[in-house]
């Protein structure tokens, strides 16, 4: 079996999307809610106090379903992108069977993500953009209207910040 990571992230992020979060007619919903495909995918999310610099966490004991738990004190903004990286670790674990057995993943902010050194965490940072900010989606409203980076944060429900990370990574210019 193919492992989720040795995947295309943006063809993992397309599959959970394609599965979880489209209209009766197949339209891609915006902006897109890692809460209810947290919840499709089997596991609940939780918003409690964690310790400084921990932005959520992935965890499933014995055979219950998986939890999400996610830092109280971080912005709405940033509670959403930490669900989506953690329903990537999900999605990595559901695609390579291990979702079954018990496990922790945690999301430090300042995590071995940043420098590329843990395969894991990179993947879900990547995986949180593709799924919050569908690369289509994205490169059709910024060329529809010209929006400025601020509008489509605006639309993606995601910070100025990752939004301009993300057209950065795409390489898609706007009016303003």
């Amino acid at each position: 079996m193919t492992s989720t990571l040795d995947k295309p992230i943006h063809v993992s992020a397309e599959e959970v999307l394609d599965y979880n979060n489209r209209d009766s007619d197949g339209r891609l919903l915006l902006p897109v809610d890692p809460y209810v495909i947290a919840q499709k995918m089997g596991a609940s999310v939780h918003r409690t106090n964690l310790p400084v610099g921990m932005s959520g966490a992935l965890v499933r004991e014995d055979a219950h379903n998986p939890i999400i738990f996610i830092n109280e004190l971080d912005s709405p903004l940033r509670q959403r992108f930490t669900v989506a990286h953690e329903v990537g670790h999900l999605a990595a674990r559901i695609a390579d069977g291990t979702n079954q057995s018990e496990f922790a993943d945690i999301d430090y902010r300042q995590s071995d993500a940043v420098p590329g050194a843990d395969q894991r965490e990179v993947f879900a940072n990547k995986f949180a953009a593709e799924l919050l900010m569908p690369e289509d989606a994205v490169r059709q409203l910024a060329r529809a209207d010209g929006s400025s980076v601020v509008q489509l944060a605006s639309d993606f429900a995601v910070s100025v910040q990752a939004m301009s990370i993300r057209l950065t990574n795409l390489g898609v210019k706007t009016n303003r």
